[in-house]
């Protein structure tokens, strides 16, 4: 995400559309600023761990260092898993064991599989891991496209923010449907309704 700004400056002097790419670089730039300042108010041993969790099992995740997770960095570096894949740092889907995420004990679980997301609840693997106990299991938004990863892509602004509200609600109070409204309206030139919106 921190690239597209460049990006569409590139694009908007090449087609010659800098009035629209100005506005869509503008917006990005805006996220990243946000998510810059509400991390700096939260010491890093205060940020909340997250678990990106894969698969319809939930026990597949990306390091810290994969693109697929850049959005976590971008929140302050919150992913709990640090490892590098024995594959690819960017391959994704590294295999964890539910005896692995116990001890990571995540704040929130972000889940990518609307299966493991309608389960986990009920799951007696999970009750243990905190972000279970306290209901902070999110289903990443998706429509047009997934808001987090696959594909990385210009819907990781509208996903910062709902991160930023989402794992720092303290120091983030925004208006998430006016803003997803407005996200939509800019990027896609669409207006969405309340209902679309849930």
């Amino acid at each position: 995400l921190r690239d597209y700004p460049e990006a569409y400056d590139f694009l908007g002097d090449i087609l010659n559309r800098r009035e629209r790419t100005d506005e869509l670089a503008a917006y990005i730039r805006g996220a990243l600023n946000d998510a810059a300042d509400v991390v700096a108010q939260v010491p890093p041993d205060q940020r909340p761990k997250v678990y990106y969790a894969e698969q319809p099992d939930g026990l597949a995740t990306e390091n810290a260092t994969s693109y697929h997770t850049a959005l976590l960095n971008v929140v302050g570096d919150v992913n709990v898993h640090r490892g590098l894949s024995a594959k690819s740092e960017n391959l994704g889907y590294e295999k964890l064991s539910i005896e692995t995420i116990m001890t990571y004990n995540p704040d929130f679980i972000l889940a990518y599989d609307k299966m493991f997301y309608q389960t986990i609840y009920q799951s007696p693997l999970w009750q243990n891991i905190k972000a279970v106990r306290n209901q902070k299991v999110l289903w990443i938004p998706r429509g047009p496209y997934n808001w987090f990863d696959r594909p990385p892509g210009f819907m990781g602004g509208s996903g910062l923010k709902w991160l930023l509200v989402n794992l720092y609600p303290a120091h983030y109070a925004i208006d998430l449907e006016g803003e997803v409204a407005a996200f939509y309206n800019l990027f896609l030139k669409t207006d969405i309704s309340r209902e679309q919106i849930h």
